[in-house]
């Protein structure tokens, strides 16, 4: 099951291109699709009344776990798009673990607006953790969920790193920006180390591997939306607000998908792609080696600053 969780029709409406080709996706590889409007749903506000919308989205997939809706669920965010549609969501279901993540591709997070996340009493337990971090948190910290994921991880693979963990949260503490947030990262990942997959746990999806590539040019200084199209392994979810990322063009010719074919097999007749977005392979694959080489690099410049935090 696909689960989107938005906060208000604000969002729904803001979304729709991305909308569109998710549900024209899931008719046609005959996944079930949710969009849950948290504003307008009663009994999941009193179940998550967090005061930070971000928390509580996952306090929504643990919920839906809980009412039993699927084996596995495909948490993503509301601006997320479907740019490649011939990958399956199969693909990346590993049954040795609980939860699937993965690494931003630009920088040392571990990304918090999609997961693949497993029916178990495990998964409905760490999705409240982290959830909980919206009240145990005195005041709102920097960087919302996505922080306080990489703290919840620490809790879950390294319990035993107690004043590690404390030594990485005050820096969480002190964060006022971008770069702050970036130092407390590099601290996280240092106590969790390099491995990629706790049995009967996680996995961390390692970079340009998982199903969604999150984008941000300003930092990579690169022109990532070239890869949008033909990567082979990944770029399967790209973020499409409307009909741009920021300053970002739409890969695509047409935001007004004809979803009376999706369920046809004419359905990838939906997705035309802008020719200037096209590149070959060889070119995406070098272009990811040259990020994922400068993100470790800047990961050594960030850890570098911890003791500074301290």
């Amino acid at each position: 099951m696909i689960l989107i969780v938005v906060k208000d029709v604000s969002n729904v409406i803001e979304y729709d291109a991305a909308q569109q080709t998710m549900r024209c996706y899931s008719t046609y590889h005959k996944y079930r699709l949710e969009v849950l409007n948290l504003s307008a749903n009663r009994t999941l506000k009193g179940i998550c009344p967090h005061r930070d919308f971000m928390f509580a989205r996952h306090c929504v997939v643990a919920q839906r776990l809980l009412e039993g809706a699927a084996e596995w669920i495909l948490f993503i965010d509301a601006d997320m798009a479907v740019i490649n549609p011939n990958r399956l969501i199969e693909e990346w279901i590993d049954d040795d673990v609980n939860i699937i993540l993965y690494d931003r591709i630009f920088n040392h997070e571990i990304a918090a607006g999609s997961y693949l996340v497993k029916n178990t009493n495990y998964s409905i337990d760490f999705l409240h953790s982290w959830a909980a971090y919206d009240s145990n948190l005195h005041i709102p910290l920097y960087g919302s969920d996505n922080a306080a994921l990489q703290i919840v991880l620490m809790e879950n693979l390294t319990p035993n790193e107690n004043r590690e963990r404390q030594k990485c949260f005050r820096i969480w503490e002190e964060s006022k920006d971008d770069h702050d947030l970036y130092v407390f990262e590099a601290c996280i990942r240092s106590k969790i180390g390099d491995q990629h997959k706790w049995m009967n746990r996680v996995s961390i999806l390692r970079k340009g591997t998982s199903w969604a590539v999150a984008h941000d040019p300003t930092l990579l200084g690169v022109d990532i939306k070239l890869a949008q199209t033909e990567r082979a392994t990944s770029c399967h979810f790209s973020k499409l607000d409307r009909v741009a990322f920021g300053s970002w063009p739409s890969p695509l010719t047409s935001h007004q998908f004809n979803l009376s074919i999706c369920s046809t097999e004419n359905a990838g007749l939906n997705w035309q792609y802008k020719d200037t977005f096209v590149r070959t392979n060889n070119f995406i694959n070098s272009l990811f080696r040259r990020i994922i080489h400068d993100a470790h690099l800047r990961y050594l410049r960030n850890l570098a600053e911890v003791d500074a935090y301290l």
